[in-house]
C-alpha cells in the first residue's frame, strides 16, 4: 500500500470511563474507599503513532503507523480498532514478551485530567522496528513521545538520532513531537539540552508544547502555563525557538494549548523543497495562530491532532499562515469530543468551517508586541 507519511513512536490503548459532571448531581471526587458511579467506558487508540497517524489519514494524508504492541487482549482490541479506522498493521511490531501499552484516562468535567499509564512494549521500541526499506517512497516520518520510550531517551537519544538519520538519508522529511517528562521518573533525569543537541540536527520540523520545551531547555516546570494563568511573552517564544533553530531545526511549531500555536522558521528550508511549495515563502517566518471557538468535551489528543493539521497543511502545499490556522482548526475541532479522534473533522469540512467565519479565541498573548492581521493570524508589531 502506498503511503505519503509514517507516524511512529508511542502506541497504546486508551481506556476512558465516562465521568459525570457536578451539574448532573453525580459529581466525581477522588475519595479513597468511596464507590463512584460512572457511565460507559470507551476504548480508543492512543499515543503519538495512533493519534497523529490516524488524524493525518482523516485529513487526507495516507499514513502508516509504526509502534510496538503486545500479543495480549489489549493488543487485539487495539488492532481491531485501528482496522476499523482503515489502518493496516504493516509497520506495527508485536512483542510476545511484553504487554500492550495502555492508559486509563480520568477526565471529570471541570477538572484536569488524570492519566494512569503502563508503557509496556513501548519501552522496547527502537530504530530497528522501522527498517529503512519501509521508508521507500515516503515523504515524511513523524516520531512522537520520546520521553515515554526508554530506548529513545537513553544514551542521549542515539537510537532516535539513528532513526531520523536513516530517514533523511532516504530523502524523507523528519518531524518530532515530545511529551512532558515526569521529573521523578528516569526520563526526568535525562540531560535534555544535550539530548536535543544530539538529535535536532536530524530533525526538520519540531513540534513541542511550550511546557515541554521550557522544561527541556530551561529545566522549569510551567504549571502556570498549563492552566493558562500566565501571559505568553513574545520574547520568551523568540528566545526558545531561536535555540531550537540554532540546533538545526528548519521549522519550529510550539503548541500553547488554548493560546494557539507559535510558528517560527529558519532562513534555510532547502531540505524541505520536496514537500514545501515555494520554500522562499516559508523563510524567516514568525507568527501565532489562535485557537478557534469550540464546545470542549475533552482535550485528549488535541495536541496530536494539531500536529497532524500542521503536517497535513505542509504536505498539501499550504503557506505557513494557512498551515498554522489549519493546525489550530484540527485541534479545536478535536476537543469537541471526549476521545482522541472522533471530534476531528476531515480536511474539507475544516476548510469550509474556517471559510465560513469560524470565530477565533485570542488567548493570553503579549498584545503589546502582536497584532492581528486580516487572516486572523498574529504577527509581530514593528516596534
Amino acid at each position: 500500500m502506498k503511503y505519503t507519511a509514517i507516524a511512529a513512536g508511542y502506541l497504546c490503548l486508551d481506556i476512558i470511563p465516562q465521568i459525570y459532571s457536578e451539574s448532573s448531581g453525580k459529581g466525581f471526587a477522588y475519595v479513597p474507599g468511596k464507590l463512584e458511579e460512572i457511565g460507559s467506558t470507551a476504548f480508543a487508540p492512543g499515543g503519538a503513532a495512533a493519534n497523529t497517524g490516524l488524524a493525518l489519514n482523516k485529513l487526507g494524508i495516507k499514513t502508516g503507523l509504526s509502534g510496538r504492541i503486545g500479543r495480549d487482549p489489549f493488543g487485539l482490541i487495539l488492532k481491531n480498532i485501528l482496522s476499523g479506522y482503515g489502518a493496516d498493521n504493516y509497520f506495527i511490531r508485536e512483542d510476545e514478551h511484553h504487554a500492550t501499552g495502555h492508559t486509563f484516562i480520568l477526565n471529570p468535567p471541570g477538572q484536569d485530567r488524570m492519566f494512569m499509564v503502563h508503557s509496556g512494549a513501548n519501552d522496547f521500541f527502537c530504530a530497528e522496528d522501522l527498517p529503512s526499506i519501509s521508508l521507500d517512497g515516503i515523504k515524511l516520518l513523524h516520531f512522537g513521545y520520546p520521553p515515554l520510550l526508554k530506548k529513545s531517551f537513553r544514551n542521549l537519544g542515539e537510537d532516535t538520532k539513528t532513526l531520523f538519520k536513516s530517514a533523511r538519508n532516504s530523502g524523507v522529511i523528519t518531524s518530532l513531537d515530545m511529551s512532558l517528562p515526569d521529573p521523578a521518573s528516569e526520563a526526568g533525569t535525562v540531560d535534555w539540552p544535550q539530548w536535543l543537541k544530539n538529535v535536532l540536527p536530524e530533525v526538520d520540523i519540531f513540534l513541542p508544547s511550550l511546557e515541554e520545551i521550557m522544561f527541556m531547555l530551561d529545566g522549569k516546570m510551567a504549571d502556570d502555563l498549563s492552566c493558562n494563568s500566565r501571559m505568553i511573552e513574545a520574547d520568551m517564544l523568540f528566545r526558545l525557538s531561536g535555540k531550537l533553530i540554532d540546533l538545526g531545526v528548519a521549522i519550529v511549531c510550539i503548541k500553547m494549548g488554548s493560546n494557539g500555536i507559535y510558528l517560527r522558521t529558519s532562513s534555510d528550508l532547502s531540505r524541505l523543497s520536496e514537500i514545501v511549495e515555494k520554500p522562499e515563502n516559508w523563510q524567516n517566518i514568525e507568527l501565532i495562530a489562535p485557537c478557534f471557538d469550540a464546545d470542549v468535551k475533552g482535550t485528549t489528543g488535541a495536541g496530536d491532532c494539531t500536529i497532524a493539521g500542521f503536517l497535513a497543511g505542509v504536505l498539501k502545499g499550504f503557506g505557513p499562515a494557512q498551515a498554522a490556522a489549519f493546525a489550530c482548526a484540527a485541534g479545536s475541532s478535536n476537543v469537541e469530543a471526549a476521545d482522541s479522534l472522533s471530534g476531528l473533522m476531515d480536511d474539507d469540512a475544516l476548510l469550509r468551517r474556517i471559510k465560513d467565519g469560524w470565530k477565533i479565541c485570542p488567548g493570553r498573548l503579549d498584545f503589546e508586541k502582536w497584532r492581528l492581521n486580516g487572516d486572523n493570524i498574529f504577527v509581530r508589531k514593528q516596534l
